[in-house]
């Protein structure tokens, strides 16, 4: 009983990862679903055309440079699966609360880190 004790210590000493996944609301739903539709579709070699990602802007993490679109989960304790998408600052525009792609999108480099995909797009040329 002592080990499950401090197995929940553990999960309970750091829950700030648990903030941002919670913080996706219903109606965002369809346009998390989108972003990943996008994801899928520029990892097949297709570009993305301007105004064709949409994303909630208070779910993005926004940087100097550009935004990061991103969704993960555990598909173990120890495994993490997922996406993200850099975008730079250049191509993407915030109406409202939401973020809006405004130049084709193609993949300029790829990285996996901890089972998670990382696009960093680039405007087409």
């Amino acid at each position: 009983m002592a080990f499950f004790a401090l197995i929940a210590s553990g999960f309970a000493a750091d829950m700030s990862y648990v903030a941002t996944t919670i913080a996706a609301e219903s109606k965002d739903e369809t346009m998390i679903s989108d972003a990943y539709d996008t994801f899928l579709a520029l990892i097949s070699d297709h570009e993305i055309k301007a105004g064709e990602l949409k994303y909630p802007a208070r779910i993005a993490d926004h940087r100097d440079n550009g935004v990061i679109i991103e969704r993960t989960y555990y598909v173990s304790p120890n495994e993490m699966r997922g996406f993200s998408l850099f975008i730079p600052k250049d191509c993407v525009t915030e109406k409202g609360e939401i973020l809006i792609s405004t130049a084709a999108l193609v993949i300029e480099s790829e990285e996996t880190r901890q089972g998670v995909r990382c696009l960093m797009l680039k405007k087409k040329n």
